[in-house]
């Protein structure tokens, strides 16, 4: 067999060889750089993703608390609401003068409509609208108080109930009675303002609310401790 024919016969198995080769190490090289290049792309839209799905919760409960804020705003309590409470700070007519206020909380909650839009224990504010103790008078002290704010988040929401009024009995009998009754806080407070402290006071008429211990000081003071309690009428409707 001369060269020629050899190579003729052996040509199909050189090429065929040479065609069967595996990838040289630049091709290995591009193909990993196109696997790396794709598992980025994919975590960076898994994160897209991720990114896009906090978005959505994040609006979601900005929607949730945008919806219980407005639910309770805008709340009116109506007139003629009555607001129990319990005294923080203790009031005496021999300690006491006009003008000063007190704390309380609300001893029950306060439901319009079915639902509650003042949580049992919520603080609320008072105020001295006429006192006048024992020494001051002729053993007859006396002591009027209302409500004047709801304190909630430290915000103080003005209301305007009645005025709750006691009156020690005499030195004479030491029978510590207490006279009450409620008048509406605003002709209590006005009149004081004008000057003519007292005047309507003695309009107040009704059923006392809550009860309180009266002292024997000086002729007898009018004395309640912390945690008496009491019932106030709002005269005037208000909007939370």
């Amino acid at each position: 067999m001369n060269s020629l024919t050899k190579f003729a016969a052996i040509a199909p198995l050189l090429f065929g060889f040479t065609g069967c080769a595996g990838p040289s190490a630049e091709e290995l090289a591009a193909d990993a750089r196109d696997t790396a290049a794709d598992a980025r792309a994919g975590v960076e839209v898994a994160e897209a993703r991720l990114t896009a799905a906090d978005a959505r919760i994040r609006v979601a409960d900005a929607a949730v608390v945008a919806e219980a804020k407005s639910a309770q705003r805008g709340v009116e309590i109506p007139s003629g609401t009555v607001l129990k409470v319990a005294l923080i700070d203790g009031l005496d007519s021999g300690a006491n003068n006009v003008g000063d206020h007190f704390l309380a909380t609300l001893t029950e909650s306060v439901v319009v409509n079915g639902a509650t839009v003042l949580e049992r224990g919520t603080t609320i504010r008072g105020r001295v609208v006429d006192v006048e103790s024992s020494g001051r008078v002729s053993g007859l002290a006396r002591l009027h108080i209302s409500l004047t704010d709801i304190v909630r988040g430290g915000v103080m929401v003005p209301i305007t109930t009645g005025v709750f009024s006691a009156s020690a009995n005499s030195t004479q009998t030491r029978d510590a009675k207490v006279v009450a009754g409620t008048t509406a806080a605003g002709a209590v407070i006005g009149a004081i303002t004008g000057g003519t402290k007292g005047v309507g006071i003695g309009a107040a008429t009704g059923a006392g609310a809550g009860t309180g211990v009266v002292l024997a000081t000086r002729g007898d003071e009018v004395h309640y401790s912390p945690e008496t309690r009491f019932d106030f009428t709002l005269t005037n409707s208000v909007t939370l």
